[in-house]
């Protein structure tokens, strides 16, 4: 079982003290403990945990929600909410900042740990994904292409057509056509697929 640094923000004392309880006997290291939105944003900066529980219902101008929703400017950590509350608008809510868990108060100890662990999957994940997307867009490293049939040699070391390398590392979308050259190279004028134009 993986063990992570956790921000706990919780404005009830007696809440706050039975999760760092659950929490550390799950394995895990509460950084601090937290009791407003403002107080969850500054923590994160400095702290730089793993995971953030937060209780929506924070008492101030900024609640759970909105701290959640500021945090992604100061750095990208998994957000799990906690809360009491499961009204349809409290959770309309909550999706706009696209938290990484949903938890209902009070949770069982395998509901958090599944949670904490499914979070940090998925941030990592996503964080992955998003760094090899950048990648391709630049180019960035060596992509070996084969000389002859022009496949790309992918990282397991085989070799992939560029269209299936792209499609695996991207979401581009393909479309097809045939360049001049390849027109007046293949193609005699009389028969030059239809739509496309005689030579220049």
């Amino acid at each position: 079982m993986e063990r992570y640094t956790i921000l706990l923000v919780e404005d009830e004392p007696i809440i706050a003290s039975d999760s760092r309880r659950l929490l550390e006997k799950l394995g895990h290291t509460v950084a601090a403990i937290v009791s407003s939105g403002e107080a969850a944003v500054a923590a994160v900066r400095v702290l730089a945990p793993d995971v953030v529980l937060m209780d929506i219902g924070l008492p101030g101008a900024m609640d759970g929600i909105a701290a959640a929703a500021a945090l992604r400017a100061v750095r990208d950590v998994p957000v799990i909410y906690l809360t009491s509350h499961d009204d349809h608008a409290t959770i309309a809510r909550a999706k706009v900042a696209e938290p990484y868990g949903f938890l209902l108060k009070p949770s069982t100890d395998r509901e958090l740990q599944i949670t904490i662990e499914l979070a940090v999957y998925r941030h990592a994940a996503e964080r992955e994904r998003a760094r090899l997307q950048a990648q391709v867009k630049r180019l960035e490293g060596i992509i070996p292409i084969c000389a002859y049939c022009r496949k790309i040699r992918n990282d397991a070391g085989y070799w992939q057509q560029v269209e299936e390398y792209l499609a695996e590392r991207t979401e581009a979308q393909f479309s097809h056509g045939i360049c001049k050259e390849c027109l007046a190279r293949h193609f005699p004028a009389s028969e030059y697929p239809r739509g496309h134009k005689a030579r220049e």
